[in-house]
């Protein structure tokens, strides 16, 4: 989505922002911009013309994309926190009906695709009684929904991943390429994740987590207090590990013991893609997009955790092992607390904005946002260990990734399909030229240096096309 859009709306004078911003302040809203200063869903109830299609979004992917854009999240949060201030009721703030809805479905967006700004929640807690705008939450959560039900966990050389298609209630689960399993469960099925040895699964209306063998002969059921649960990983490492996300928050359950054995509000919703807990108790977790913050310019984006896994206790450190981290303006870096170390990774070089997809003992799995179908694995050094580019058919939003490191495979599952390529084809010396380019030189005061490592890249994508295996 073009965001200059909004931001070149927002800019005219008189009608802009600084207009919007005034009236807000004045306690009286008196603007025609409310679809460029307050964007929702493109909900035909809301969306009525084509101005109104213009500044909407698609979906959530794009709301994110919007209030990470620092201009324009800066100015919503500003004038958020200027209706915070304002005394009196909505209905004289925003005399309009329709702006009211328009505002209220703004707020809900907001708060789903950024809990961690409370902002636009305290804005509905004082305007709208805490509710959030009812059809808005619906449709993000049927998105979200689509894009989480499918788990894929590695099991040595093996990667078992599970589908649940909602609309057919059917449950597929395959064994590296091999489907193993077509069903259709008796209970509605909301997500599911296979580990070679226990099917682990959430029903709608919610009833807990059950545990099953794979024909679902010999079912436990684990009570759990959540209403609306998906199983996002069986975590690597542990054979009794799940997390799951429950309402708007990530647990981590023991699932055959049945006791819950972390929880954490820190990782918010859309935030996690994988998680692993390793032999030795650590863990780490990908999937953290970009963010930033009006009261902190620079924040974590992932968080290590320490684990007793014989008594299936976890409890977070205040240190990350690995990590990535992310100041206001884009740049970003990874962190290495056993070294006190930061590095600037090479893919910091790509065109795309890229995110976290997977996360494996010593990898962390990059691809683009949008744009070129490839993908980038890179250790807590920040440098490159392999590249790769994948098909075009295959989405690389929407797309569930695993690197397996003992294989060097691969696995990309969409839409209930699984494929799987080595990760070995790039030219493994222009890998090493690029990453002694990066180390060696201060990059940003070299003229070029970026350039060249742009063309280096180039070079590796369009000469790595993953080679498929069975």
């Amino acid at each position: 989505m073009d965001l200059t859009i909004f931001i070149k709306a927002q800019d005219n004078a008189p009608g802009g922002y600084e207009d919007a911003l005034s009236g807000v302040k004045n306690g009286l809203w008196q603007h025609d911009g409310i679809r460029y200063i307050f964007p929702v869903l493109r909900i035909p109830s809301l969306v009525t013309d084509s101005e109104g299609v213009l500044y909407s979004f698609e979906d959530h992917e794009e709301a994110r994309a919007y209030i990470m854009e620092p201009t324009l999240g800066m100015r919503l949060i500003e004038i958020c926190y200027a209706l915070l201030r304002q005394g009196g009721e909505i209905t004289v703030l925003m005399p309009s009906e329709a702006d009211r809805e328009h505002l209220w479905s703004c707020m809900t967006l907001f708060y789903c695709v950024m809990p961690r700004y409370t902002v636009f929640k305290e804005v509905i807690n004082k305007f709208f009684s805490g509710e959030l705008h009812r059809l808005t939450s619906e449709i993000i959560k049927k998105k979200q929904g689509q894009i989480m039900r499918c788990v894929i966990a590695s099991v040595g050389d093996t990667e078992y991943t599970a589908f649940v298609e909602p609309e057919e209630h059917t449950l597929k689960v395959f064994r590296n390429t091999e489907p193993i399993l077509t069903a259709q469960p008796r209970a509605a099925l909301i997500s599911a994740g296979y580990n070679g040895r226990q099917l682990v699964y959430t029903v709608e209306g919610g009833g807990g987590i059950y545990v099953s063998d794979l024909e679902m002969t010999s079912v436990n059921r684990i009570s759990c207090p959540c209403k609306n649960i998906i199983v996002v990983k069986l975590l690597t490492g542990s054979d009794r590990l799940a997390l799951l996300l429950c309402n708007t928050e990530y647990e981590v359950w023991d699932y055959i013991a049945g006791e819950l054995v972390y929880k954490t509000d820190e990782l918010h919703l859309h935030t996690v893609c994988d998680l692993i807990i390793s032999a030795d108790g650590s863990g780490r977790a990908a999937g953290f997009n970009r963010d930033h913050s009006d009261e902190e310019t620079v924040f974590t984006l992932a968080e290590l955790f320490r684990a007793d896994l014989t008594g299936q206790t976890l409890r977070p450190v205040s240190t990350v092992k690995f990590s990535m981290y992310e100041n206001f303006y884009g740049s970003f870096a990874v962190y290495d607390s056993s070294t006190n170390g930061s590095h600037i990774p090479v893919f910091h070089f790509r065109k795309d904005e890229n995110r976290a997809k997977a996360v494996t003992e010593n990898y962390l799995l990059y691809v683009p946002v949008s744009g070129s179908h490839t993908l980038m694995i890179s250790d807590a050094a920040g440098k490159l260990f392999r590249v790769m580019r994948f098909p075009e058919e295959l989405d690389s939003v929407n797309s569930c990734f695993c690197y397996n490191e003992e294989t060097d495979i691969v696995t990309v599952a969409n839409k209930g399909v699984v494929r799987r390529f080595c990760a070995d084809t790039a030219d493994t010396e222009k890998i090493d030229l690029v990453n002694a380019t990066y180390v060696d030189h201060n990059y940003y005061r070299q003229p070029g240096l970026q350039e060249s490592i742009e063309k280096l890249m180039d070079e590796l994508f369009r000469e790595s096309p993953g080679r498929e295996t069975e």
